[in-house]
């Protein structure tokens, strides 16, 4: 603690690393989520779209991004929307509402909103989910929130990795990526093996990452 406290400059240094380490993270953890989820302000304008969002839609983030979100929601319902996000702003934390969300062929399915308000630096943001109703041909039938467990469990670096390896990466070729030693990477591999319950498996890590789990990042399912 007194090294720390003589230190201050290594300190903040570490604060930061921390903090990106966590900011990684929970933009790994937003692209894992299976449904469909974006975050916008309060003129409705998009801030950030999640892999499902636009894999399941048609979407390309670049025609969402700095966009409104009124073109993901069917004409018809625009007024019902508006109406209640101008009451989430001044009373309501949150709502639901069944809407009809568009994809990018302009075709409408009915979906359930579930809309969030956080504050952030002094601002309002709003977090958006979109869950799918009763209809089987819909792109978004994935339960709400469905995080893979056992993406939960790994490091910021253990995720890279993991992209890495399902991109058909070898240990080396990853080490030069992550500027680290090839026997870290090996490391790394080990750790994750254990964490996704395959040790003494005969299994390849890579196969097992392409079968059981989509990665955000990894251009395997681009």
């Amino acid at each position: 603690m007194f090294q720390e406290m003589a230190t201050p400059r290594n300190n903040r240094v570490s604060t930061k690393k921390q903090s990106d380490d966590g900011f990684k993270l929970m933009n790994i953890l937003f692209d894992s989520i299976s449904t469909p989820m974006l975050f916008m302000d309060e003129t409705g304008e998009v801030l950030a779209v999640n892999s499902s969002l636009t894999r399941k839609l048609g979407w390309r983030k670049r025609d969402l991004l700095g966009h409104n979100i009124r073109q993901l929601i069917h004409e018809q319902f625009h007024g019902a929307f508006f109406q209640l996000q101008n009451s989430l702003r001044r009373d309501e934390q949150s709502w639901q509402q069944d809407l009809g969300v568009i994809d990018s062929a302009r075709q409408k399915y009915e979906a359930r909103f579930r809309v969030q308000r956080v504050q952030l630096d002094g601002k309002h943001i709003f977090s958006m989910s979109i869950q799918a109703k009763s209809d089987p041909t819909s792109p978004i039938q994935d339960p709400l929130l469905k995080v893979d467990k056992d993406l939960l469990k790994l490091t910021p670096t253990e995720m890279e990795v993991c992209q890495y390896i399902q991109d058909g990466l070898t240990s080396k070729e990853i080490a030069e990526k992550l500027y680290s030693s090839f026997e870290t990477i090996q490391t790394h591999r080990k750790n994750i093996r254990k964490k996704m319950g395959l040790k003494g498996s005969k299994t390849p890590l890579c196969t097992y990452l392409r079968v059981n789990k989509r990665l955000p990042g990894s251009y395997y399912y681009q």
